[in-house]
């Protein structure tokens, strides 16, 4: 009997979303997921995203009569002053030859492919078919997102979907997310930054991932962290409908006001499995709800710009050193956006909290694409004098998951200050800050260091922060 029979789907989920979150807390790369970030002080902020977009496809049905799905969400944000961030596809009105699946079902706009807003339909929806909604969201302040060209998943599904067509490989990947970005930037101006994978799938079809096709691209992989709701299939009753997308945020804010701070909402922009728009009417509620418990809403980079972790706030003392280390262009967190400050700091950490460029660990992907230039190494004489140094020499011999002592560290971010020209008054204010950093950290230079005593030691040599 299959598997799937004998577990829930659900459960099945759920087991692969732990096991990937395993994974993503012990991977350092580029590209970093982002479902939520750590609060700001003082302020209840949230970024909500809607996906499948942008729409023209009429209202079905609805309390208010007339009005387009994008149209209506648009209306909506303005009059409750919110920015969001759609992620948008070219269109759908490629995947042909197919046919309609059955109403309420998982396939049902589809057998074989999406159709978007619904099949026979590609029209109503995409960047390509409906260039004026895109350029709105825009003028509007919104911003937009990659979901693909063709909506197609990266690769095959985990969950049983195989009558599902899918991009070939990495390559094809790359080409489709690579003519969306064109296409939205040549119709709107917009260069895209984010980017959510179709239905989530990030595994290619030839063992490639999600990851190396942002890092190619330089996104930033734009998760979520609460389901809005409005895409499941009707129950039969359309204010039933609303309600189901309402009920789940309103409990949990109920439970915990704070529970959404520096969340990022999923919502829809377009119809659900029984081709029905209840998100033109849930989501007016959806941000009744917000203002009443005093959230603003924001695009996902203005929460990111604020907060772009998902462990340390701007209260955290180590919050400056890393923001500035990450806007640089350094590998600040592990691949699940978490900074673990308090993490011990191996040999292979330190070499990727100094590279800088979008492209690290993927130079020949990228070069043999043709897609980016090679990645950038900052502090390489840092690093070098580092492998030079009786500590990087014992390291050498010991292995790259050995533990660095801080003072070992300090060391060498000393020398290095030597050697590179500043203005005396700076290096000497450099030279202050690393000595003055023994004082800030409980553990003492000589014991393992820490993550958050090596982010200040490399933010205070070569940025002066």
């Amino acid at each position: 009997m299959p598997l799937g029979r004998l577990v829930p789907l659900k459960m099945l989920k759920n087991v692969y979303r732990g096991l990937q979150n395993a994974r993503l807390a012990r991977q350092v790369g580029p590209v970093r997921r982002v479902d939520r970030v750590a609060p700001v002080p003082g302020r209840r902020l949230v970024a909500l995203t809607f996906d499948d977009g942008p729409s023209a496809a009429p209202l079905r049905p609805s309390l208010r009569a007339g009005g387009t799905v994008s149209g209506t969400i648009m209306d909506l944000m303005k009059r409750f002053g919110a920015r969001g961030t759609f992620n948008v596809i070219g269109t759908t009105r490629f995947n042909y030859p197919d046919r309609p699946g059955r109403l309420g079902g998982v396939f049902w706009s589809g057998i074989r492919f999406d159709h978007y807003p619904e099949y026979g339909r590609d029209d109503w929806a995409g960047v390509l078919a409906q260039p004026a909604l895109a350029r709105r969201l825009v003028d509007e302040g919104h911003e937009l997102s990659n979901h693909g060209f063709t909506h197609l998943a990266f690769g095959p599904s985990l969950y049983g979907n195989g009558s599902r067509a899918y991009l070939p490989g990495l390559d094809a990947v790359i080409a489709d997310l690579r003519t969306q970005h064109e296409l939205v930037r040549e119709t709107t101006g917009f260069a895209m930054r984010l980017a959510r994978p179709p239905h989530y799938i990030e595994r290619t079809a030839d063992g490639r991932s999600a990851y190396d096709a942002y890092r190619v691209l330089g996104y930033t992989y734009l998760g979520a962290s609460f389901d809005g709701g409005g895409w499941q299939a009707s129950s039969g009753d359309y204010e039933a409908d609303v309600e189901m997308m309402v009920r789940p945020l309103a409990a949990a804010l109920a439970a915990d006001p704070e529970v959404l701070n520096g969340g990022i909402l999923f919502e829809k922009d377009g119809y659900n499995m029984s081709a029905q728009s209840p998100v033109a009417d849930g989501l007016k509620r959806h941000l009744e709800i917000l203002r009443d418990y005093g959230y603003e809403v924001l695009t996902a980079s203005e929460l990111l710009a604020l907060s772009p972790f998902s462990d340390i706030g701007p209260a955290h003392p180590i919050f400056p050193q890393a923001k500035a280390l990450l806007e640089a262009g350094h590998l600040v967190t592990f691949a699940d956006n978490h900074v673990r400050p308090d993490s011990r700091l191996t040999q292979a950490d330190l070499e990727a909290l100094c590279v800088r460029g979008a492209s690290c660990g993927a130079l020949s992907l990228a070069t043999d694409r043709g897609f980016a230039t090679p990645p950038v190494l900052g502090a390489a004489g840092l690093l070098l004098r580092f492998a030079g140094s009786p500590t990087g020499r014992n390291l050498a011999v010991a292995g790259s998951a050995t533990e660095l002592s801080a003072r070992g560290l300090a060391a060498v971010c000393l020398d290095y200050l030597g050697s590179v020209v500043l203005p005396e008054d700076e290096a000497a204010r450099r030279r202050a800050l690393l000595t003055g950093l023994a004082a800030r950290f409980s553990g003492g230079w000589a014991l393992p260091a820490t993550r958050a005593e090596v982010i200040a030691m490399i933010a205070a040599t070569l940025l002066g922060v």
